[in-house]
């Protein structure tokens, strides 16, 4: 493990004079805890630029903070000024705004907006204790306390060909003490050959003040090319943070799975619709969702399709399936996303369409995008979300459950940050809490059936059947026009509530069990 001291950001005794208090209590031995993130809504991306305000790096005054990550900013990411290859020195200041926070600051590979993502974590706990990710759980070699108010400096020195990274912690006015030595990246992020991105997080209840960070990194990369990679279409990576142009495919082609050309399929007929909601009976479930013949299904790993007006039926895919044309189809599939960020991300295509398709195994969520039907799905065991849909969009019979496999998974059976035009109906999301009669068991979570933040309109969730979540519904507060949630049926199986924030509407709305009105 490459190693340096790097408290270089001021000098130790200028900063005395502008810090109070003792330096918090440390002790010897070993200690873990739980993931962060125990509040109700999981962290999104927003790409606001931390540093409106730098934090001058030879300032001895430990004045005030850079930005705010905070309860309105969620995750705070940003690229890096050049990849890391071989090594990485990273020191940040961060000021805790009050006592048990939590919070962190990461370190990762790609955009980092979800707690499974970023390889190297530094964490104010909510015991008051700061820690460090290890592999699979948080921990540290030595109890570090922090106080509310005082700026501490975090020195993450990384070896990116072991995985592995030493944490030093430094309270404004003092010398660094060894936090962690030799610790592993995340076992659940998605860490490649090189180091972009570092990122913050606070929960809702408090903030955390962070200050421009020195990035200091070494090694090159050599850029791959399509023949090297044996591709003849797509923009797959050059292995150096940059994508590579490597053609199309002819008329009646996509590009299918490994950058190779595929014969695509003219539309079969249409399947015709289950029942509308009745007595529970005719809800989607697992046996009449996903695919109508899984005998046809022909395997294939990743695919990009980018022929407008393309129907792409009976795959099998291991990976992720992105589009980026208008006017796509893909029907009778099945996806095993194996641990990549997304089952199936419409990238900019318009109109599109997905049904009779189960997907599972993704990292961050099965099916992301906008201006897109999606049509008698089967999404489950995913690391965070099942879908995170936005503008333009409709879902209507799919059956959702067991999601939130990560370990600091806030699963949501969907989750919109911003967005207009999108209704879901018909859809049986059962997502029971832990602790009620109905939870599945480890590894699920179940934060919400709808999660739901400010910037929305017009989003109608009616004639669905749903349960659990911590509530089970969260509606933008303050209250946002067009959010209807009506003629539902609900179950019990959640921890605080059906509903938290105001929607628009709440009408028609009954118990599963019964039929009574809800609340």
């Amino acid at each position: 493990m490459l190693k340096r001291s790097f408290f270089g950001l001021v000098a130790a005794a200028a900063l005395v004079s502008a810090c109070s208090g003792e330096i918090g209590g440390a002790s010897a031995g070993a200690r873990q805890g739980p993931a962060p993130g125990s509040g109700s809504a999981e962290g999104a991306a927003d790409p606001t630029d931390l540093t409106d305000d730098p934090f001058p790096q030879d300032d001895p005054t430990c004045s005030s903070a850079a930005a705010v990550v905070g309860a309105s900013d969620g995750w705070q990411s940003r690229q890096a000024s050049e990849p890391a290859f071989e090594t990485l020195e990273f020191e940040v200041m961060a000021r805790p705004e009050a006592a048990n926070i939590d919070a962190l600051v990461a370190v990762g590979s790609d955009d980092i907006s979800d707690f499974s993502d970023g390889a190297m974590k530094v964490r104010f706990a909510d015991d008051g204790f700061i820690d460090a990710r290890d592999g699979s759980v948080y921990d540290s070699d030595v109890a570090i306390a922090y106080e509310p108010g005082v700026w501490y400096t975090l020195m993450i020195s990384a070896d990116i060909a072991s995985r592995t990274y030493d944490v030093e912690v430094a309270r404004c006015g003092e010398p660094p003490e060894p936090l962690i030595t030799g610790a592993a990246f995340e076992s659940e992020a998605a860490v490649s050959d090189q180091l972009t991105t570092w990122a913050a997080w606070s929960s809702q209840s408090a903030k955390l003040d962070v200050a421009t960070p020195s990035w200091v990194s070494s090694g090159s990369c050599a850029p791959a090319t399509c023949p090297s990679l044996g591709v003849e279409c797509g923009e797959p990576s050059n292995g150096c943070g940059s994508s590579l142009s490597c053609g199309g495919c002819g008329s009646g082609q996509t590009c299918g799975s490994g950058g190779i050309c595929i014969d695509i399929s003219s539309p079969p007929p249409p399947r015709p619709l289950p029942p509308l909601p009745g007595d529970g009976t005719d809800r989607p479930w697992a046996n009449n969702t996903g695919p109508t013949n899984v005998g046809a299904l022909v395997p294939s790993g990743s695919i990009t399709i980018s022929t407008d007006g393309a129907v792409v039926e009976n795959l099998d895919v291991t990976g992720q399936i992105t589009v980026t044309a208008d006017n796509v189809t893909i029907r009778n599939f099945r996806i095993d996303a194996s641990g990549s960020w997304y089952g199936l991300q419409n990238s900019g295509g318009s109109n599109l369409v997905i049904e009779d398709g189960e997907v599972f195994g993704s990292r961050s969520a099965g099916v992301l995008g906008s201006n897109l039907t999606a049509r008698r799905l089967y999404l489950h065991d995913h690391g965070g979300d099942a879908l995170k849909v936005g503008s333009n969009s409709l879902v209507e019979y799919c059956f959702i459950e067991k999601n939130g496999t990560n370990a600091d998974a806030h699963a949501d059976g969907n989750q919109t940050r911003g967005g207009s035009n999108i209704t879901f109906r018909y859809n049986n999301i059962w997502m029971p809490s832990p602790g009620t009669s109905n939870y599945p068991g480890t590894p699920y979570k179940s934060n919400a059936a709808f999660m739901l933040e400010l910037g929305i309109s017009n989003f109608v969730v009616e004639n669905n059947w749903l349960n659990g979540g911590t509530y089970t519904v969260y509606c933008p507060s303050p209250e946002m026009s067009g959010v209807i949630v009506r003629n539902n049926r609900f179950g019990r199986d959640y921890q605080y509530g059906l509903r938290a924030g105001n929607c628009a509407e709440w009408s028609g709305n009954v118990w599963d069990n019964n039929g009574n009105p809800t609340p």
